[in-house]
């Protein structure tokens, strides 16, 4: 314990006084023996000592009266074990960190937002706990935190108005990258008492990053410079329902007036209220274009989808949003997922085929199948022999290798370079490959997705077939599945490559098994390589040991996995939040700025330049969800790209302790606090500094021993 005015502690010398009051009347009483007094002596002997108790009783009395005023004057506080008792006049270093991730954007039962409750008590701070001569700075925390304020800064009325100019971001919740940077803010300051102020809405899913003992090192070394308020901003744990709409990965990103664009979205009730006939639409080029409805019970999702004919060539911005977007719940935002697709009149399509002079071609039955006769969906390009060095791949979205034997080292780095680009390359073995040489390929450069081990041959009898049921959620064959309409496991394969698929990449993730056959061999590998797609083949595309093409199934099968394939160089244009995306330019544009419009109307300029696949810009910061619109003033030249919101930010739900899940991280209790009001956050940034003050206590007791005192002097005959 310690005293704020210990000078008033002099006045504990006035409990002397009753004693003294209590000893001179002592001294004042005289002995006067007379005759009567006699027969009283037996009754005076009887009542001394009980008049004494009472006199003993009153003093002790009266003193403590004296001593609590003194107290009481004298300001005691009792301080917190650990922790610096501060004066008034010491200067403090005051962290401001603010949660701004999208879900603070929800509305509590007051109507007002997480994200403007904890702007009102973060003014609360500057304005009131906050003294002159006191330092502040301010972070932002998100996917991409940002530092407001740096460097410490004294001038507190500059930092309330940046503060009230923040504005929410789209990102996620972080708090791991929010640590860090916290850390990197207290050591720039060398004040003696320094705070942190964490305000956020205590979400759940905040905290997935901070259970392994590398993600809790830096809470604990930020708590042992600095004490840390948390402040939850958040509306209550049973006031959290949402509805998130969310887009899923497309089949393809260009479709032309026969190739329909499929379009889903994942819709999900985060609320422990069930949901019912929930109208969800499809909004294209700002027109209502089709809607469904979906029944949902707490926790659960549903997947819509929508098949929209897009009949003139071009962009189509769109939105799968609920209906009425901005009042269906309490979080807006995540009510809508925009999107963007290009239609094209025909898909051209270059067909490499590495065998032309065999039964008419490796490539006879696939240029077929490309032009079945009147409107086709793809325009096949075809190159006979062995060198496509001359053709400008940039042109074509797709390629088709047919009766693949070896690959150059030119041929393999011009492939690769194209998949990187965002190119899709469908790859058919020959009936006597180069196995060496095509291995070397997937080795050195990551060009192929699978090794093949040699080419397998059966008897008819013995001969493999497609297994459907090996289909897994790759948009690229999950149409067959399950259709009874095509079969793919009709067609036999007396011959086929062996293919292992390659697990790890440095260019690339690894590779994916699209469909097996029915001894479990794959029939397809596929790998996503740069932007692009490569998808190895263990059958030939002709009639050299399969079947496949002399059935009903071979049209749809290749049609299906060429549009999974064929977005193009140029035709990724849906984006995970922050993903970066390069947008293709006309060579003769390439010294033109290009000016970008970002989806909250703000326009910004960037620097076009040559890479690898022409003229080009690289847009890197997409921290807005949204459509975002490229283009060059003064030409005709627009494109346009959508970002979605980050996923698991829609989950509101709460932590059930945030005091708990925070001590967790090895933050002592003596340096935290957690509050979730500004009268909370009052009351414990001064207890924090100035310990706990406990003269209205004392007062308290004085006025009731003063009560006491004036009982027990009348009942006891006399005062003083």
């Amino acid at each position: 314990m310690t005293f704020l005015n210990p000078l008033f502690l002099s006045a504990l010398a006035l409990i002397s006084i009753p004693l003294l009051i209590h000893l001179l009347r002592r001294r004042r009483l005289k002995v006067v023996r007379w005759a009567a007094m006699e027969f009283l002596l037996q009754s005076q002997r009887r009542q001394r000592r009980r008049l004494r108790i009472e006199e003993l009783i009153l003093l002790a009395i009266r003193a403590l009266i004296v001593a609590l005023a003194a107290f009481s004057f004298a300001r005691p506080v009792l301080r917190a074990i650990g922790l610096p008792l501060l004066g008034r006049n010491t200067h403090i270093y005051a962290v401001i960190v603010l949660d701004n991730s999208f879900s603070m954007g929800q509305k509590g039962p007051d109507g007002r937002t997480s994200w403007e409750s904890a702007i009102k008590r973060a003014n609360l701070l500057l304005s009131h706990l906050l003294q002159p001569g006191d330092s502040v700075s301010i972070l932002l925390v998100n996917s991409h935190p940002e530092t407001i304020i740096g460097d410490p800064s004294y001038d507190l009325r500059l930092a309330r108005a940046r503060l009230n100019s923040l504005k929410l971001s789209d990102g996620a919740t972080d708090y791991q990258s929010g640590v860090r940077a916290v850390q990197k803010l207290l050591a720039q300051s060398k004040a003696p008492y320094k705070e942190i102020y964490w305000f956020s809405d205590d979400q759940l899913s905040a905290w997935k990053n901070s259970k392994s003992e590398a993600a809790k090192y830096p809470w604990r070394e930020i708590t042992k410079s600095a004490r840390l308020t948390w402040i939850s901003s958040g509306a209550p744990a049973n006031r959290r329902d949402n509805i998130a709409v969310q887009l899923m990965p497309f089949e393809r990103e260009v479709v032309t007036p026969h190739l329909a664009a499929r379009i889903e979205a994942q819709v999900t009730n985060y609320g422990s209220q069930p949901i019912k006939n929930q109208e969800v639409d499809l909004v294209l080029d700002e027109r209502p274009s089709g809607a469904a409805h979906v029944s949902l019970s707490p926790g659960a999702s549903a997947l819509v989808s929508f098949t929209p004919y897009l009949a003139d060539p071009g962009l189509y911005t769109g939105a799968v949003q609920l209906a009425q977007p901005e009042h269906a719940d309490n979080l807006p935002i995540d009510n809508r997922a925009a999107f963007v697709l290009r239609s094209v009149k025909t898909i051209p399509a270059l067909v490499q085929d590495m065998d032309p002079g065999r039964n008419g071609g490796s490539a006879f039955y696939l240029v077929d199948a490309l032009n079945p006769g009147g409107e086709n969906i793809f325009t096949p390009h075809i190159v006979n022999g062995g060198d496509i060095s001359s053709v400008n791949l940039v042109n074509f979205p797709v390629v088709i290798i047919t009766g693949l034997t070896q690959l150059s080292r030119d041929e393999t780095h011009l492939l690769v370079n194209y998949a990187l680009s965002g190119g899709g390359l469908l790859l058919f073995p020959g009936s006597s490959p180069s196995i060496s040489n095509l291995n070397a390929a997937s080795g050195q450069d990551g060009l192929l997705p699978a090794h093949i081990n040699g080419i397998r041959h059966f008897s008819y009898d013995n001969a493999l077939t497609l297994n459907p049921g090996s289909i897994g959620a790759n948009p690229a064959l999950v149409l067959f599945k399950e259709s009874s309409e095509v079969d793919l496991g009709r067609a036999r394969f007396t011959s086929c490559a062996s293919l292992h698929p390659i697990t790890s990449s440095t260019r690339s993730g690894n590779a994916e098994t699209l469909i097996r056959f029915s001894d479990g061999s794959p029939a397809l590998v596929e790998k996503k390589l740069g932007l692009g797609h490569v998808i190895l083949a263990s059958m030939s595309a002709d009639t050299q040991g399969s079947q496949l093409p002399l059935t009903n199934s071979y049209l749809p099968f290749i049609y299906q996995l060429l549009g999974s394939i064929s977005s193009g160089p140029d035709s990724h244009r849906n984006l995970n939040y922050g993903e970066a995306v390069t947008i293709h330019l006309p060579l003769a544009d390439s010294n033109r700025p290009v000016q970008i419009t970002l989806p909250d109307g703000r326009k910004v300029t960037h620097s076009s330049e040559i890479g690898s696949q022409g003229a080009q810009v690289e847009i890197n910061d997409t921290q807005q969800a949204g459509i975002y619109k490229a283009a060059i003033p003064g030409t005709s030249f627009t494109d346009q790209i959508a970002v979605s919101l980050p996923g698991d930010e829609s989950n509101l739900q709460a932590v059930p302790n945030p005091a708990q899940s925070l001590m967790q991280l090895g933050i002592p209790n003596s340096h935290l606090s957690v509050v979730s009001n500004s009268a909370e956050l009052t009351s414990s940034t001064r207890k924090a500094r100035y310990g706990s003050e406990i003269w209205r206590p004392l007062i308290w007791a004085a006025l009731l021993l003063l009560a006491l005192e004036a009982f027990l002097a009348q009942k006891f005959g006399r005062r003083g």
